[in-house]
C-alpha cells in the first residue's frame, strides 16, 4: 500500500466533528483580516486527520480569505490541567492558511513530548487564542 504524505493516517474526508467546530468557532471569533471568509469556509468544510496529535487537514469552498500570513490565528494551552502560565511547554494550535482557504490546523507541543489532553477534549475556556 502506497501512503499519501499529505494523509499519513490514510482517512477519508469526512465532516467536521461537534468539538472540531467549536475550536475554529473559537479561533475564528477573534477578529482578524480575512476572519469572516474562513468562517464561512469552515460551515462547509470537510476534514481529515493527518497525525497522531490531532492536527487537521481541510477541503473547502467558499470566498478566498485575504490575511496577513499563513498563519492568521493561533491558540494554545496547558494539557497538565494547572491553567495559564509561564515556563511550561504548551500545546500549541496554529490555523494554517493557503491561497486565501483553510488549509491545516496544526497541533503540536512545545516540547514534543505526548499531549496528554487533546485538543479537541480540551475545554474551550483554557485555549488562548491569539491573532495576527
Amino acid at each position: 500500500m502506497t501512503v499519501d504524505p499529505s494523509n499519513p493516517l490514510n482517512e477519508a474526508w469526512r465532516p467536521l466533528m461537534p468539538e472540531e467546530v467549536a475550536m475554529l468557532d473559537l479561533l475564528l471569533a477573534t477578529d482578524f483580516p480575512g476572519r469572516n471568509e474562513l468562517a464561512a469556509q469552515a460551515r462547509s468544510a470537510l476534514a481529515r486527520r493527518v497525525d497522531q496529535e490531532g492536527s487537521l487537514r481541510f477541503q473547502v469552498d467558499g470566498p478566498p480569505a485575504r490575511v496577513r500570513g499563513r498563519v492568521p490565528v493561533e491558540g494554545h494551552y496547558h494539557d497538565d490541567g494547572s491553567g495559564p502560565g509561564p515556563h511550561r511547554p504548551a500545546v500549541n494550535l496554529l490555523l494554517h492558511v493557503v491561497d486565501g482557504r483553510l488549509h491545516e490546523l496544526e497541533v503540536y507541543k512545545d516540547d514534543g513530548s505526548t499531549i496528554l489532553i487533546q485538543p479537541f477534549a480540551v475545554p474551550l475556556a483554557e485555549i488562548e487564542v491569539f491573532a495576527d
